[in-house]
């Protein structure tokens, strides 16, 4: 009863801290540099025994950078530990369909080719996605590809239901209200969606997020997620990690099964080991979560699931 009392007495507590900002990132700023300062670690109690959930904003503009929100209460702990567990066996399961693992076919090539982002990690999206160059609206090749279609469709129902276990019976209460607003206004895009492809399809989404992008291991490059309306999340699971947010000089430690919800689209960010020489490959997995801005902003494309027209209209003859 101590135990548990003294565990959401924390969780329940709330720090909000603002940053000054180093320095300033655009385009031509060379980011192995930042590989070279020293991060600041905040949100950490001196005596380790108390992490509190944090609030992270811009001294100057009063902008939310980043929330750290975990389980506030023990049980609720107990219950987001069962359901990861539960999701690293489907994550594996789908992993094991891909032939080989971790591959994708490309339809630009004859060959089996890594589909490995700019920050040199492999990522897996699962959902729908608004291309950037506002030419395609389907859901992911990754979720309908036939050889692992079903694996890919356990991921996003478990996924829908984790996100709902851990943001809507846990965190809800937590979450700044910038943040919040701009999550209700996300069911917009939800109907404009549901127009589309239809309800039953949608159903396979959380309110929250069109998108998602499981991964093993670090996505160690600095970036911004400018294509993603604000604000983000990321589910991180097996190993703890350091979110680092280099025009802050500050990092924040993230354990598992605890969760930042994030500015990711105007302030750069990273994640890295806690121990990179210490750190085991493969015992961190993680997914963000996403919602695409073209869907919010229910911008038009020049191709919204083909397949459904040529059911319809069948295929056009060259």
């Amino acid at each position: 009863m101590i135990r548990r009392q003294a565990y959401q007495d924390n969780q329940q507590a709330s720090i909000h801290i603002h940053l000054p900002r180093q320095h300033h990132i655009d385009h031509k700023t060379d980011l192995s540099l930042f590989d070279k300062i020293e991060y600041k670690t905040v949100g950490e109690a001196t005596n380790n025994q108390c992490r509190a959930n944090i609030t992270l904003a811009d001294q100057a503009t009063e902008a939310i950078i980043l929330q750290r929100v975990g389980p506030t209460s023990y049980a609720k702990r107990l219950k987001a530990n069962q359901s990861a567990l539960r999701g690293k066996l489907l994550y594996n399961a789908y992993l094991s369909k891909k032939d080989p693992e971790w591959m994708i076919q490309q339809h630009s090539s004859s060959k089996h080719q890594l589909k490995i982002t700019k920050r040199k990690v492999v990522e897996h999206h699962l959902g729908i996605w608004h291309s950037q160059a506002k030419a395609w609206l389907d859901f992911t090749k990754e979720t309908t590809n036939h050889r692992y279609k079903q694996e890919a469709l356990d991921l996003l129902a478990w996924a829908k239901q984790h996100m709902e276990l851990v943001l809507i019976k846990s965190a809800k209460e937590t979450i700044h209200p910038n943040f919040d607003h701009n999550l209700k206004t996300r069911a917009k895009g939800q109907r404009w969606l549901a127009s589309i492809f239809g309800k039953k399809s949608i159903g396979l989404l959380h309110p929250f997020s069109t998108t998602l992008a499981f991964f093993s291991d670090f996505a160690g490059g600095i970036h911004l997620d400018q294509q993603d309306c604000i604000p983000s999340f990321l589910f991180n699971f097996g190993d703890s990690a350091w979110v680092e947010l280099p025009e802050y000089s500050v990092k924040v430690l993230l354990k598992p099964l605890e969760m930042p919800i994030l500015n990711s689209r105007t302030f750069y960010h990273r994640t890295r080991p806690v121990e990179a020489s210490l750190f085991k490959p493969g015992s961190r997995w993680a997914f963000s979560a996403f919602f695409r801005e073209g869907i919010y902003n229910r911008e038009t494309v020049c191709q919204i699931a083909e397949w459904r027209l040529d059911a319809i209209f069948g295929k056009a003859k060259g």
